[in-house]
């Protein structure tokens, strides 16, 4: 007959469950929440994610965590299985020197989820095998020391909507307050608290924002005002094919797009820097047009902002960046043989 990863898991360390009393000493108290503490977040379609669970045991009538498993089950596609662990302490819950599911301490795949993440530690001092073969930890996510017990990454999903990724079948046992090591650390079983902590972390899908045009640009000669607009989608993955354009630009001069990571408002060759430092210029373009040079609004710019771009300046999902234009006019009254365009900000989309 097969054996579920739990019951495999059991079997093989009888210190886990099999020798633990019916009545739980003490509660685990689980929060699955992002990495900044939030159980609800908001996400551009197919953004990269990480899910935590965090575990508290609730009172001090223990030596703290010996053994929990968890499920998780992810509405919005594929869960990809959890990151193996890197912490002192939850390195005593995996093979080798503690014990985990045949599948990984990050748990099984299963229907697009998760069964049994997590593992136990070598409570019954098991010494002649090649695993488990730690020694045990005591005081691991005792009462007021909340601790990162798994994480792993997901991925929103590529539809807007809302989306759950849910904890369900925890399992638990502490160290008994009592329990030394001879042979082995007698183990209780701990209850896994309905009432405190989080078991549902909330991922809201938003289409990725248009966009949006903001501070004012500087007349030229002429008394024309550049404008910006863009097309297509600022994407890390998809087309690459966004494009910032400003039109009612003097003809037949020289200009460019600059940007940054934050919006301005300051004087600049008489008239506004509507993006904040440091600024990152573009490659410099002829604005064309008719007519004889400087004589007509006629000209435009027309800026790819490529991928490679946002991969060499590490722009990432979400982020938000600004935009505006400079270019030459000399015949300026002002002496400042310049005018600019408003400014535009745009985010970044997986």
């Amino acid at each position: 007959m097969m054996r579920t990863p739990l019951e495999l898991l059991t079997r093989t360390a009888g210190l886990v469950l099999a020798t633990a009393p019916m009545a739980a000493a003490s509660d685990l108290v689980l929060q699955l929440q992002d990495p900044s503490g939030a159980t609800a977040i908001s996400a551009s379609p197919g953004e990269a994610l990480t899910w935590q669970v965090v575990g508290e045991l609730s009172d001090g009538d223990n030596q703290g965590l010996a053994f929990f498993a968890f499920d998780l089950a992810y509405d919005g596609g594929v869960l990809p299985q959890g990151d193996a662990p890197t912490s002192a302490e939850m390195l005593n819950f995996a093979t080798p020197l503690g014990i985990n599911n045949p599948a990984g301490f990050g748990g099984t795949p299963n229907q697009g989820g998760l069964l049994q993440i997590g593992g136990a530690q070598n409570t019954i001092n098991q010494t002649f095998a090649a695993a488990p073969s730690g020694m045990v930890m005591t005081g691991v996510a005792t009462q007021g020391s909340p601790l990162v017990l798994a994480s792993g990454p997901l991925t929103a999903p590529t539809q807007p909507g809302t989306y759950q990724l849910v904890l369900s079948e925890g399992h638990a046992n502490v160290i008994a307050a009592s329990a030394v090591p001879n042979p082995f650390w007698r183990v209780e079983q701990a209850g896994i608290s309905p009432s405190q902590g989080n078991h549902v972390l909330t991922i809201e899908v938003a289409d990725c924002p248009a966009p949006v045009t903001y501070c004012t640009g500087k007349a030229n000669s002429l008394g024309c005002v550049a404008t910006l607009s863009a097309t297509g989608t600022a994407s890390l993955t998809g087309a690459d094919d966004f494009r910032i354009q400003a039109s009612d630009v003097l003809n037949k001069q020289f200009g460019l797009t600059f940007w940054g990571l934050g919006d301005a408002n300051l004087p600049w060759l008489g008239g506004t820097l509507c993006v904040q430092g440091p600024l990152r210029r573009m490659q410099t373009h002829f604005t064309g047009g008719a007519g004889l040079p400087g004589t007509a609004c006629t000209g435009s710019l027309d800026q790819l902002f490529p991928q490679v771009v946002m991969s060499n300046y590490g722009l990432i999902v979400g982020q938000q960046v600004h935009a505006q234009a400079w270019y030459r006019d000399p015949q300026h009254p002002d002496g400042t043989g310049s005018a600019t365009s408003n400014a535009i900000r745009f985010t970044i989309c997986p």
